[in-house]
């Protein structure tokens, strides 16, 4: 059995890269014709590029949208898997999220002086990030699990937008930074 461990390392846990890298360490120098091998769940995906202590790997091929759980282990010449090493859970996400929908504003739509304080709300991929624009104004305002999202206005908005049409949008950004088309 391999006597060195093998840790995996990662910057996220989304991504929206469908052959994402993995790396991580080994904690001692590997004899000759041992590798390190990188699993989703039981079926081994290939062998890392180890460089002293340190290893990456990249997917041959472009996994699918979804929920993976990565390992790692030193494998000897004769095919002896060593430890594993913790599992690391990635979801791969490259789908952009629908268009926001904004509601509207006010029962005309128009926001005068008395409405100054209006509630901005619409729907979004649950739990993304909506950058709300109005005009030259830029507001981040988070969706919530179940994809609602509200910006209140201030009478600051409205000072910075000044009078006259004004463009509402907003776009959607989810955990791997997928970001949709404005609405």
């Amino acid at each position: 059995l391999p006597a060195q461990t093998v840790t995996l390392s990662a910057a996220s846990t989304y991504t929206s890269v469908s052959r994402p890298v993995l790396s991580g360490a080994v904690s001692d120098l590997l004899p000759d014709g041992y590798v390190v091998g990188i699993y989703e769940g039981q079926t081994r995906l290939g062998d890392a590029s180890v460089v002293g202590s340190s290893w990456t790997f990249t997917p041959t091929t472009d996994l699918s949208d979804g929920r993976y759980s990565f390992s790692a282990a030193v494998v000897s010449a004769s095919g002896i898997k060593g430890a594993s090493s913790e599992v690391f859970s990635l979801v791969i996400d490259t789908t952009a999220p629908d268009t926001p929908v904004i509601y509207q504003v006010t029962a005309d739509d128009f926001v005068n002086a008395s409405e100054q304080t209006s509630l901005i709300s619409g729907r979004a991929e649950a739990s993304s990030m909506v950058t709300l624009t109005l005009g030259s104004v830029t507001h981040s305002v988070q969706a919530s699990a179940a994809g609602v999202w509200s910006h209140r206005l201030t009478s600051a908005d409205i000072i910075a937008v000044g009078e006259g049409v004004q463009a509402i949008s907003a776009t959607s950004r989810d955990g791997a930074s997928n970001v949709s088309a404005a609405a």
